[in-house]
């Protein structure tokens, strides 16, 4: 994807101007590089997302469901109040109801495929996981919990399908039992 873009650049480099050969090593091994890394990157959202996948359905199975809440652009935060604020405090609440004294495990997954760029957006999605956490440590206070952190990330970019819509959003799952939880990937190597 990035590849033919750079690729270009460099023929555009060689018909305008003299270049050595060291340079246009140098180049190529640049490309080569950002195509390891984006390559890295897509294994491990695709494996986030097969992860997410799973838990989802045995969210579904156990009772326990998930909610997503949505923010305006460019933004990471729920206000107290505010429709997401009373739709997560009514999902908690029923959380709260139906644990019967289990522990609740909650996994955040935060989603920002805006216009922006992949980095900026890689950003607001870690914001915008962590954005319900002071809701639910409110609102779970006397209900066992904990957080499974997730180190990939929800969508980036807005599927070619749904070009010029953006994607902001926050997914939280819930479920009770550990022993069922599908494998996540770990926090990626620099």
């Amino acid at each position: 994807m990035l590849r033919p873009v750079l690729v270009l650049f460099l023929l555009l480099g060689l018909a305008c101007g003299p270049a050595s050969t060291r340079q246009h090593a140098r180049i190529e091994q640049k490309i080569d590089r950002v195509d390891e890394k984006i390559d890295r990157m897509m294994v491990l959202q695709e494996a986030t997302r097969e992860g997410i996948e799973e838990l989802v359905a045995l969210a579904r199975r156990q009772g326990t469901g998930e909610i997503t809440l949505f923010f305006p652009w460019n933004s990471d935060s729920i206000t107290r109040g505010s429709a997401q604020y009373r739709r997560l405090v009514t999902f908690l609440d029923r959380l709260a109801f139906e644990s019967r004294g289990r522990t609740v495990r909650l996994v955040s997954v935060g989603s920002a495929g805006d216009w922006w760029r992949s980095d900026w957006n890689d950003g607001l999605s870690a914001r915008r996981a962590e954005a319900p956490r002071w809701i639910v440590k409110q609102h779970l206070l006397y209900v066992p919990h904990t957080w499974s952190e997730v180190y990939g990330i929800g969508a980036r970019e807005a599927p070619a399908e749904h070009l010029g819509r953006t994607w902001r959003h926050v997914r939280i799952i819930a479920v009770y039992d550990d022993a069922q939880l599908p494998a996540l990937p770990a926090r990626p190597s620099p």
